[in-house]
């Protein structure tokens, strides 16, 4: 079985050979049909991520959605991540080590109160197994919620098997372009 380690540098090579054009056209596709799920029918708050370049696109989603449900993004806090209030892109500001754009907002939930997580990843399986950067964030986080779990991929992030460790999270679906798998 592929490492891990192994699987991050495939998954950037192959980032690295799409046409990023059709990124848009993808996220678009992606956050539309999961705008079709129950779960997220259901949800009154969200917990999505503000995308960096190498990821699905969550901007126009994440902007669309905090007009009708309240819509909280991670912040890093030492080794957890801190759920932040998206209250518009004129209230963000960029956080020191990567750079990503991050709520300032002063509201602050707790994992249990989040209905829906919307979850990066750089490789997703079938079974709905998630693969990260490495850091355990997600996993730490997810661990503790009872929230439905959503990750988003574009189709070629998607691999026969990933790894799996004991305190790596599944989650309930996996949506991409092309296909939607649920656990």
């Amino acid at each position: 079985m592929t490492t891990k380690k192994e699987l991050r540098i495939t998954i950037k090579s192959l980032k690295n050979q799409q046409d990023r054009k059709e990124w848009e056209e993808f996220s678009n596709k992606i956050f539309a049909q999961v705008e079709q799920t129950e779960a997220f029918k259901k949800s009154s708050t969200i917990l999505s991520y503000w995308s960096m370049n190498d990821e699905v696109i969550t901007h126009q989603a994440v902007e669309r959605w905090s007009k009708h449900k309240k819509v909280y993004l991670p912040l890093i806090k030492g080794n957890d991540l801190e759920l932040v209030r998206f209250e518009g892109v004129k209230k963000m500001k960029p956080e020191p080590i990567f750079g990503i754009l991050e709520p300032t907002s002063e509201e602050k939930i707790e994992i249990s109160g989040i209905d829906l997580v919307i979850v990066p990843g750089v490789a997703f399986d079938a079974n709905c197994n998630r693969m990260g950067r490495g850091k355990g964030y997600y996993d730490r986080l997810l661990s503790e919620s009872v929230a439905a779990k959503i990750g988003v991929a574009y189709n070629f992030q998607i691999v026969d098997e990933v790894p799996v460790d004991q305190h790596d999270v599944p989650l309930n679906m996996v949506v991409t372009e092309k296909n939607i798998f649920k656990r």
